[in-house]
């Protein structure tokens, strides 16, 4: 299922990817970015606010670099989304928290969600010639309360996020990469996307949430033509 995500630099993520997964290059390390502009003054608060969980299984990972790289490119397609607050690794998840009043963040939101799928084709489709196994991911959506703790002021302001919207999310995350790797969004989620994007999805028989695999057309089409 796809829908008309937004372009990146393909060729950035794709020679990264390619690179490691090859062992052509040393990737260097980094830090989880954990940070969140305009909160200086707080301690606690609780926010509204849509986070997204990315698991991955790590079995068939080729190289710590291909992982790092594969890290990074979650990071950096979150944060090219307009209304990223904050990404951070938590265990083996990438969680990302934006800030979403209007239905059409909603909707910038999924369109990063299209990208990091995408990204998983290209690996995937790196692996598959190379004569590796396929890395499993989820991905969770949910919309709703919850409870941001700022940890320390300097030198950026590091947060923590935690109530059950995150519980829940990571597990949608876990369930869905078991579940064939799909994409899961939550009711609040699914109600608010505008309704190209709502064909993406289909309702799970026995639980309020819906699932399916929403791709960057433009990043799809680049992977099978020089992948």
């Amino acid at each position: 299922m796809t829908t008309d995500f937004k372009t990146i630099d393909i060729e950035k993520f794709a020679n990264g990817i390619k690179t490691s997964a090859l062992q052509d290059t040393e990737v260097k390390s980094f830090q989880s970015l954990a940070s969140v502009a305009d909160y200086s003054t707080l301690t606690e608060a609780r926010v509204f606010v849509t986070v997204v969980s990315v698991c991955f299984d790590g079995l068939n990972v080729k190289s710590p670099n291909e992982q790092v790289t594969l890290i990074r490119s979650i990071f950096e397609i979150f944060n090219g989304c307009h209304c990223c607050r904050d990404v951070q690794s938590v265990g083996n998840h990438v969680l990302a928290v934006f800030d979403t009043p209007l239905k059409t963040d909603i909707d910038s939101v999924l369109d990063s969600v299209g990208l990091v799928n995408a990204l998983f084709g290209l690996v995937n489709r790196i692996h598959q010639k190379t004569g590796d196994g396929k890395i499993k991911k989820g991905v969770g959506m949910i919309y709703g309360n919850v409870l941001m703790s700022v940890l320390s002021q300097e030198p950026v302001i590091n947060v923590s996020w935690s109530g059950s919207v995150v519980q829940k999310v990571l597990e949608y995350s876990n369930n869905a990469k078991s579940e064939e790797s799909l994409v899961y969004i939550s009711y609040s989620i699914f109600n608010n996307l505008k309704e190209s994007y709502q064909k993406l999805f289909v309702k799970d028989l026995y639980d309020e949430r819906y699932h399916g695999q929403p791709v960057n057309i433009a990043m799809n089409k680049w992977n099978q033509s020089n992948v």
